[in-house]
């Protein structure tokens, strides 16, 4: 196991700060549209639109062809809904990470380097809730790199 150092973020790694936040995003992918199949409301849909396809069509492969265009494009909604969120990310907080985190009151964002890669990030800045100031600070971008 190589040691990591904590240090704080460098200009240097916003490429791989950035890369490391949406690979990380992107694993809920497969989870979310596994939680997505466990809901009764979305059992209740898809067993809707079986049904409803079989009474019109009279086919059972038709149906099953329904239910699997209509996984396809759940699986499609969820991976657009993270990458929007990536996308939102990096346009927003990630786009110009120094004035964010490193030259605000309060904030900063450290990464964790092992033999001379970044393989962890997080950034801490005041809460968003005016009442919380003083008291706390909220972690945004927690990302570690996956071996």
């Amino acid at each position: 196991m190589a040691p990591y150092r904590i240090r704080q973020y460098e200009d240097g790694d916003y490429e791989a700060v950035c890369t490391m936040f949406g690979h990380g995003v992107m694993e809920h992918t497969p989870a979310a549209f596994i939680y997505m199949l466990k809901c009764p409301q979305t059992q209740l849909h898809f067993l809707g639109l079986f049904l409803v396809v079989l009474a019109a069509s009279g086919s059972l492969l038709v149906s099953l062809l329904a239910l699997l265009l209509a996984l396809t494009g759940a699986w499609f909604c969820i991976w657009s809904l993270w990458t929007d969120y990536i996308q939102q990310s990096l346009h927003n907080n990630l786009l110009d990470i120094r004035r964010t985190y490193l030259e605000a009151a309060d904030s900063c964002l450290w990464v964790a380097g092992a033999e001379g890669a970044v393989v962890g990030a997080v950034g801490a800045v005041l809460p968003e809730f005016p009442s919380e100031r003083g008291h706390a600070l909220e972690l945004k971008r927690m990302s570690v790199e996956r071996y």
